[in-house]
């Protein structure tokens, strides 16, 4: 489904959802929201993209572009826009199952993915509670986590339940 689309916008989908087609969520993760013909990263240091030397590589998070007040908005990754904030839905998992999602999708990042996919299977196993799980994440992620349009709101934003 696509990721700005709502938990509440999920349930009515799956309501008309054909008998054996499998409903996936992003459920981690930089957000992505568009791609470009144009390498971001080669621009920023003034190459041309066919011959970047591999800029890209010196910036495994990607770039991170703020706001004028100071707040981290966007991460330019070579031809992707990404959020600068991690969308991290681990403590809706319980929600995800009663609404009958079948896979969670886990965008690998440059360190720990391993732990992050581990925390995750944790919390899909029923091994720990979803707070126990987002405790275990935390040192993990690596900016600010959000999950707004899982509640219908904007992206960015970051809902109470995930902060206690």
């Amino acid at each position: 489904m696509p990721v700005e689309l709502s938990r509440y916008m999920l349930a009515d989908l799956l309501v008309k959802k054909p008998q054996g087609m499998e409903t996936e969520v992003f459920a981690y993760g930089r957000l992505p929201l568009a791609f470009s013909s144009r390498c971001f990263t080669a621009r920023r240091h003034n190459l041309p993209k066919d011959d970047c030397h591999f800029k890209c590589l010196e910036h495994p998070c990607g770039m991170t572009l703020k706001t004028r007040e100071g707040q981290s908005f966007l991460a330019l990754n070579g031809t992707q826009t990404q959020s600068a904030s991690i969308h991290n839905l681990i403590s809706e998992i319980e929600d995800m199952r009663q609404l009958g999602v079948d896979v969670v999708r886990i965008s690998p990042q440059p360190e720990h993915t391993g732990e992050v996919v581990a925390a995750f299977r944790a919390a899909i196993d029923n091994v720990v509670s979803s707070s126990e799980a987002q405790t275990a994440l935390a040192p993990f992620l690596f900016d600010d986590p959000c999950d707004g349009y899982w509640h219908g709101r904007s992206g960015i934003e970051q809902s109470i339940k995930m902060l206690s």
